[in-house]
């Protein structure tokens, strides 16, 4: 048998190329190529999520820049509290790491006890 790439003569067993390496049966690369398939598909699902992460995070950074911490604590303030609460000035550390680490840890948590819930049910 000779070999399709290289043309060398090799083994009628062979699998592999002893000359150029390649692979000679062409369901095993097929079967490489699905497994890499399966692999590559996992990586691109976690780069969208972390692409996603990554602009909630900047975003939630520019407004904890853009908030002003010092927020008048008047006698009026304490009267009319739910004056200016819409506003970007009241966006502290507090918030920040709120929005930032602990919600989308308790979404993320919630998501995988969810899939575990699912896969324990459909065995």
């Amino acid at each position: 048998m000779y070999c399709k790439y290289c043309g060398k003569e090799i083994a009628d067993d062979s699998k592999f190329c002893s000359n150029c390496g390649k692979a000679l049966n062409g369901s095993l690369t097929t079967e490489l190529r699905s497994k890499c398939h399966g692999i590559w598909s996992k990586l691109l699902e976690n780069k969208k999520l972390s692409y996603i992460y990554s602009l909630w995070l900047t975003l939630n950074f520019a407004l904890l820049l853009l908030g002003n911490n010092d927020v008048d604590y008047t006698p009026a303030h304490y009267f009319y509290p739910e004056e200016g609460l819409g506003e970007i000035s009241i966006y502290d550390i507090r918030e920040f790491i709120f929005y930032t680490f602990l919600l989308p840890f308790a979404v993320w948590l919630v998501s995988k006890l969810h899939k575990c819930y699912k896969m324990k049910n459909h065995k």
